[in-house]
């Protein structure tokens, strides 16, 4: 186990002097956010500062019934595409509400949500483009379409051979942000009725999508880790191969150290948009999950400070790594009550 965070609560600061004061009134809430963001970005390295154009481009179209399942790709880096499934419910009418549903570990990415492949439980975009949402399901790099010529899926070592100052986590930002931006370019898209949803690393982009773009009204998460203070293998997250997250957490880990942050920090930022967080008692991803539950009753204190409770819903699940039928459907009830699709 890691050294216990030097870091104060959520809704504690420390003034000039270094010491720890109690956020008592939501004035005091955003220079905590700026301190957290500052925080974020060191660990998420520099991104790229331009971003070009989408140039976007169908290369398939399916009638599967109740909506239309496109193949596209548009432009993420020059010179760089990402894939990425669009499913529009039919009958097309302007300005729809509309969900990037991000994929967990599996080499098939996007195809799992959008029901391709899988486990039905993480058939979420199939769910909820059927209750009348716009479901954009693009590759994370290294999964589907996008591993690497020559290397495994989440084999992220040629990312880092073009972009070693950057972080594989800070990389998927940068690309959901995009995705964003081509939701906003579609004309049956409302921009104003945004979210986001995932589960496990999925749920880890959604977290991090939320908490930087305020295009985004409700993010709903699954099973996206367990405090660092009681993480079993904190190094999942600066491993030297396979999957890198953030190499620059190598140098805290490495020592014992607590990484510069907190999760329910990243959680924060999200606030007083609507965020729905659901975790598993019996998680052999991230054990000792029910730490979480601390994380959501300091959550529930921020949304009260900034008079917005109701925003925010959480779940623990009984069962094992999984977005589970209960859970899922909790996630539904906030989206639906935030995005207000008309089919809901």
């Amino acid at each position: 186990m890691l050294a216990a965070p030097d870091l104060p609560e959520l809704l504690t600061y420390r003034d000039p002097t270094g010491r720890a004061r109690r956020i008592l009134v939501s004035r005091d809430w955003p220079p905590k956010r700026r301190d957290i963001i500052e925080r974020l970005e060191g660990v998420l390295g520099p991104c790229q500062t331009v971003r070009p154009p989408l140039a976007p481009e169908i290369h398939s179209e399916d009638d599967v019934g109740e909506y239309l399942r496109q193949r596209i790709s548009y432009q993420v880096e020059p010179d760089e595409r990402c894939s990425a499934l669009l499913l529009v419910p039919k009958p097309v009418t302007y300005r729809l509400p509309s969900l990037l549903c991000c994929h967990q570990t599996v080499p098939e990415g996007k195809d799992e949500p959008a029901g391709l492949a899988g486990r039905p439980s993480m058939h979420y975009a199939v769910e909820l483009v059927r209750q009348g949402y716009v479901c954009l399901v693009p590759d994370s790099i290294t999964a589907g379409e996008r591993v690497y010529p020559g290397s495994n899926p989440f084999d992220t070592a040629p990312f880092y051979q073009r972009h070693p100052q950057w972080s594989a986590l800070g990389k998927m930002l940068w690309d959901h942000q995009c995705a964003l931006d081509l939701l906003c370019s579609l004309d049956y898209v409302d921009p104003d009725r945004l979210g986001v949803i995932g589960h496990s690393l999925g749920g880890e982009n959604a977290m991090m999508l939320g908490a930087f773009d305020h295009r985004i009204k409700v993010t709903a998460v699954s099973c996206a880790y367990v405090p660092f203070a009681v993480d079993p293998e904190p190094n999942r997250w600066c491993r030297d191969h396979w999957f890198v997250y953030m190499p620059q957490l190598r140098p805290y880990i490495d020592q014992g150290l607590h990484p510069p942050f907190l999760w329910v920090e990243v959680l924060g930022l999200i606030a007083p948009r609507a965020l729905y967080y659901s975790y598993a008692a019996q998680d052999s991803i991230f054990p000792n999950s029910r730490a979480v539950a601390e994380d959501m009753r300091q959550l529930g204190r921020l949304y009260d400070l900034l008079g917005s409770r109701a925003r925010l819903a959480y779940y623990e699940d009984p069962g094992d790594h999984d977005f589970s039928d209960t859970a899922r459907e909790g996630a539904y009830r906030l989206i639906r009550s935030t995005l207000k699709a008309n089919r809901a």
